[in-house]
């Protein structure tokens, strides 16, 4: 086994182990010892681009920094496999990679379009046979088991990841997941793919993540058709809520570069409001999801007595006012004759609701991440 000269004070490497969230064990027979040069620090960079090919094309949310794709502050969680004159493909052929030379390490984007923060600081090996393979993940949680107070970012409970891989486990990282209910509280669980055997003479001075959506999301917008517009006094929407969805799965790898979901479980209902994202759980949608909406339309009326698909009563001698109640469809057929059964990690899924003069009807649409059409840019005002 090679070893790398040590260079930082072994009081500070004390201090920093004590408070740092990964515990990294040094072993001799494992893996390398620091080397002197501070050029030899292992940097990380990351983006949230569209990839080539023929993969989903995907941008970075409004929410986060362009420079970067994590907001300031926000933290990736790092895994890295130390290959002793060896290299992923084999390693990875035998089962013998381990997480051995970072585990969960938390790296933060305190200077955005710059390198990410983190301690004790790790570096490449002297050694040109010896290389390092990473993975990554956003937003950094900690181990269950060391998770801290109930107020901290990291905390599973907040996340709702639970990172799964262990440092002696030979294996690829997995999480399990749980989608928050209130849709502020949903969070944007990006994943790498393998980055594989780096050396520092392999690139230039950093490595870099490129990292896509683990969640799907989903919209909902509601339209007035022309012709039942030109009929209303008003219309009201009260409710739109797609019921009986799993809201918990465990996201694993089958190799380094295909991530997927399983053991999806839950019953977990979701309240939209028009043009609000939510993040939701990649799965084969039951046969019990349902959308519903409940809503009122008020007619003008001239003496003519209208119909509607629903029920409804008379609220003024001028006007009527149909309520309408559980209005629903089974949200695996639609949109009718090309219906969407599965949601997809990386994928944005827009379902529109249009009430028109004969009833209400249901379309969907699949779009990509960044490019779905937000509430202010469809005409679903009120009728004057």
């Amino acid at each position: 086994m090679r070893t790398l000269i040590p260079v930082k004070d072994l009081l500070s490497v004390a201090a920093l182990l004590l408070v740092a969230v990964l515990s990294v064990a040094c072993h001799e027979d494992s893996t390398p010892s620091p080397a002197p040069e501070d050029e030899n620090v292992i940097r990380f960079s990351t983006d949230v681009e569209e990839p080539t090919d023929d993969e989903t094309e995907t941008r970075v949310a409004t929410a986060y920094d362009t420079s970067g794709g994590i907001p300031q502050d926000g933290s990736i969680g790092v895994y890295a496999y130390y290959h002793d004159n060896s290299n992923w493909a084999t390693d990875f052929a035998a089962r013998t990679m381990k997480p051995n030379y970072m585990l969960n390490q938390q790296a933060t984007n305190t200077q955005p379009g710059s390198y990410y923060s983190y301690s004790p600081l790790k570096y490449w090996p002297n050694e040109s046979g010896d290389k390092v393979s990473f993975f990554a993940y956003f937003p950094y949680t900690a181990s269950a088991d060391d998770s801290g107070n109930s107020a901290n970012p990291a905390n599973p409970s907040l996340t709702g990841i639970t990172p799964l891989l262990t440092e002696n486990t030979a294996a690829l990282p997995s999480y399990a997941f749980t989608v928050k209910d209130a849709p502020a509280n949903q969070v944007d669980f990006l994943v790498s793919k393998v980055v594989t055997d780096r050396t520092k003479g392999s690139l230039s001075d950093r490595v870099h993540f490129q990292l896509w959506h683990a969640t799907s999301k989903v919209l909902v917008s509601v339209i007035v058709t022309d012709a039942l517009r030109r009929q209303l006094a008003y219309y009201k929407i009260d409710c739109i809520e797609f019921t009986h969805l799993y809201n918990t799965g465990t996201l694993s790898y089958t190799d380094g570069n295909t991530f997927g979901w399983g053991s999806q479980s839950g019953d977990q209902s979701y309240t939209f409001t028009q043009g609000e994202p939510q993040l939701l759980l990649p799965q084969t949608l039951p046969g019990t999801s349902e959308i519903q909406m409940d809503y009122s339309l008020t007619f003008n009326t001239d003496g003519t007595v209208y119909t509607y698909d629903g029920t409804g009563e008379v609220k003024a001698t001028d006007k009527y006012t149909y309520s309408i109640t559980g209005a629903h469809v089974q949200l695996n057929t639609v949109p009718v004759g090309s219906p969407i059964t599965q949601w997809l990690p990386n994928h944005v899924y827009h379902y529109i609701i249009r009430l028109g003069a004969d009833g209400i009807d249901f379309t969907a649409t699949v779009v990509d991440w960044g490019e779905e059409v937000t509430i202010s840019d469809i005409n679903v005002e009120e009728p004057s």
